[in-house]
């Protein structure tokens, strides 16, 4: 469960500028579409005329209008993201929602959610590789602060629990890539008060 955790931080994290500019758009064009539809009545279906000519700015039907507020306007256009213009098909507003949805249907379908997935899929792979060595690390940690605050000097003077000795078994292949990535970043000396490990040229 930790590690999952920290692989889903640190997506989000990779992420997060690419979230960021969606829900910029998102908000652009359900403010842009508000503006444009807000005053003009929802397109009617099945009403018979009356016969009689009247102002349809002022007695037109609002009620079914979806863009007279952002949050409904902002439900709108979330629609549009899984392909539903069912809410903009019967408008009667000219081109200019035409352009707007063939503009958000570039932007968000076409450009933005390849790019997510994309991103994902490398972020992923990165963010679990780091996560594993970060879930190595705190589970040292853990064990260390175990080791000094809940174990009696005696518990820490058993040897079968805390030998001289301790064996590490490593690939020879690992072993190179290792003294190499040291020889090209060394380790910190100052901070950490030990001598670097010996290279591969001084065994």
């Amino acid at each position: 469960m930790g590690l999952f955790l920290s692989v889903l931080i640190g997506v989000l994290s990779s992420i997060g500028w690419l979230l960021v500019l969606m829900t910029s758009i998102l908000f652009a064009f359900s403010h842009a579409l508000l503006v444009l539809l807000r005053n003009v009545p929802a397109p009617s279906s099945g009403n018979s005329s009356t016969g009689n000519l009247s102002d349809s700015s002022s007695s037109g039907n609002f009620a079914g209008n979806p863009f007279t507020s952002l949050d409904s306007s902002l439900k709108t256009v979330w629609a549009f993201l899984g392909g539903d213009f069912a809410a903009v098909d019967s408008w009667d507003a000219g081109r200019s929602v035409d352009i707007m949805r063939i503009l958000f249907s570039f932007l968000t379908t076409i450009v933005l959610l390849n790019v997510l997935i994309a991103l994902l899929n490398n972020v992923f792979n990165e963010s679990r590789n780091r996560a594993k060595k970060t879930w190595i690390r705190n589970r040292a940690e853990f064990i260390a602060t175990v080791e000094v605050f809940m174990m009696t000097a005696r518990q820490r003077q058993n040897k079968n629990w805390f030998p001289s000795i301790v064996f590490y078994e490593m690939d020879a292949e690992k072993f190179e890539e290792y003294s190499k990535l040291k020889r090209e970043r060394p380790w910190p000396e100052s901070e950490l008060g030990v001598e670097s490990p010996a290279s591969t040229s001084d065994l």
